[in-house]
């Protein structure tokens, strides 16, 4: 399926006109390959089990990023903006992901710590 999807993306980019559906093709496989790395149980990525799951935050943040990057540097071309936005959007995303879970984790404790009245 990961093979296939890439390959329908890579095949619309190159031999076909731009479509909207390259992109949708490639977020797709991107999703789907989070999917699969957060989800197996394979020795090879064992290393990943103590990582957040940063999918969703990155599919939220990528395309902001990228949009802001092309707005600031208009001759960013087609190899540069991702090499530029991926890193920025993964260090946004973990940025975030730590901040909002810190928050959680206070706000969880306080309440946990209350007294209650008995």
């Amino acid at each position: 399926m990961l093979f296939g999807l890439i390959s329908f993306c890579a095949f619309n980019y190159h031999y076909a006109p731009w479509t909207t559906l390259i992109e949708i093709s490639l977020t797709l496989f991107w999703g789907y390959l989070s999917w699969v790395a957060a989800t197996s149980e394979s020795s090879k990525l064992a290393i990943l089990s103590n990582w957040p799951h940063l999918a969703l935050g990155m599919l939220l943040i990528n395309w902001p990023t990228a949009q802001v990057l092309l707005d600031l540097f208009p001759a960013l071309d087609k190899w540069t903006l991702p090499a530029l936005s991926l890193p920025l959007s993964l260090a946004f995303t973990a940025a975030s992901y730590w901040i909002v879970t810190r928050r959680a984790d206070g706000w969880i404790q306080m309440k946990l710590n209350r007294e209650i009245p008995v």
